[in-house]
């Protein structure tokens, strides 16, 4: 087992950490809140389940340190866990590493929750209002803001991993 330094979030961090609260906290509490005001919308309150993505990664990025000590498997990046375990690091940097690692993990919280609560807001338009919501241009827009949430995911961990890697002094090996 690799020591490593329990180091808080550095101001981004602490950021994006706040605003994924405040998304988890608007994707449960905006379909309840609709809910309990238009009482003939049943349908409504279900959607507060949108968040529930969110509220994990939130918790995951929380309690990150326990779980990369306890169950280093749900982090399953074998070359970043051989890098992490090199002898060059010490275990302030190793904390700063994960601390990187779940910053991304936030990153993708907030634009995928932002997301979700574009989605939310409209099909609750369309179910409470009555707007006509055209689901094609809904559907085409999710796909293409995923797949550009993912481009951004990938850039950011072949960042972190080739800074790790010059970091632990493997970057004279092919990348």
């Amino acid at each position: 087992m690799i020591s490593i330094e329990r180091i808080g979030f550095g101001p981004r961090g602490r950021l994006l950490l706040w605003f994924n609260i405040v998304l988890c906290v608007i994707l449960v509490g905006f379909p309840l809140l609709i809910h309990s005001i238009c009482s003939n919308e049943s349908e409504v309150g279900f959607f507060s389940i949108m968040g529930l993505g969110n509220i994990i990664i939130t918790l995951f990025s929380l309690y990150r340190f326990s779980i990369v000590e306890k169950y280093p498997y749900i982090v399953n990046l074998p070359a970043l866990s051989i890098l992490l375990g090199s002898p060059r690091l010490t275990p302030r940097q190793r904390g700063i590493y994960i601390n990187k690692i779940f910053e991304v993990m936030l990153i993708v919280g907030l634009l995928l929750g932002s997301e979700m609560l574009i989605l939310e807001v409209l099909l609750i338009q369309n179910i409470v209002y009555g707007y006509d919501v055209p689901v094609n241009s809904v559907v085409v827009g999710s796909s293409l803001s995923t797949i550009f949430v993912l481009l951004i995911v990938f850039s950011l961990y072949n960042r972190i991993y080739r800074d790790l890697r010059s970091v632990a002094g493997l970057s004279q090996f092919n990348s």
